[in-house]
């Protein structure tokens, strides 16, 4: 190396020269060295392609590196080299978002991955990996309201959309009271909280059905009180039921 310098000092645009050099802290293991002087030969000679591309290469497997140790902002700011570099190229913000991802901070993963739908607006990959944030981040409206506005982009996207919706109600319905009571009406057919509130609101919706098995099992439960008795009344009533209602 510092024979390498003494060269240089006399012809200091020998590109070769700086290629041996760079060449050399990597055989001494020395890779924070060789990528600066890297990235200054890629300011020096910003159109050599075959030096970004080495740059490129050099900082792809810095980034691999520092993940594994699990230095993340340090993986991040190469990240963000990269992207510089190659503003179009999908595959860095993917990097960027998963690493976040990775380090638990969803919130700054959002935001890449915001980046990375200006520069792609119609990305699938994207669009998933932004919905997919949202809804682990508890903003399940939100991220059916983004699917629906990016539906028409691709069959995969009109699919999660899909899956998402049916699980969003099939999430809505578990909280629903009629589905709780039920459950616990299930468990203990003599819970008369349960029992009234399933039977008010089965025939108030006219789910006649439902009230037929709660007054069913509550007999088999409770026996036939006054209380059940009135309620079959007014459910055969309210069905039309002129003869069981007599």
């Amino acid at each position: 190396i510092c024979y390498v310098n003494e060269l240089l000092e006399v012809n200091p645009y020998w590109k070769g020269l700086w290629r041996k050099k760079i060449d050399l802290y990597k055989l001494q293991g020395n890779s924070e060295e060789a990528n600066r002087l890297l990235k200054r030969f890629n300011q020096i000679y910003p159109q050599d392609s075959q030096l970004k591309e080495d740059y490129k290469f050099d900082l792809h497997d810095e980034i691999t590196k520092l993940r594994k140790e699990g230095k993340f902002e340090e993986a991040l700011s190469k990240i963000d080299e990269l992207i510089k570099l190659s503003p179009k190229d999908p595959q860095l913000y993917s990097e960027a978002i998963n690493t976040y991802l990775s380090a638990g901070n969803t919130d700054k993963a959002l935001l890449y991955t915001n980046k990375a739908l200006a520069a792609f607006p119609n990305n699938s990959l994207f669009i998933k990996k932004k919905a997919s944030i949202l809804s682990d981040q508890g903003d399940s409206m939100g991220a059916l309201n983004f699917l629906r506005s990016k539906r028409n982009s691709s069959a995969d996207v009109s699919q999660m959309y899909n899956s998402m919706l049916l699980e969003n109600a099939r999430s809505q319905s578990q909280n629903d009271p009629y589905v709780l009571y039920g459950k616990i009406f299930e468990k203990n057919p003599s819970n008369t909280e349960a029992l009234n509130y399933l039977l008010n609101t089965s025939i108030t919706k006219g789910y006649y059905s439902d009230a037929e098995y709660f007054i069913s099992k509550a007999k088999k439960s409770i026996g036939e009180t006054k209380d059940i008795l009135y309620k079959e009344y007014i459910l055969y009533k309210q069905m039309g039921n002129k003869t069981k209602e007599n």
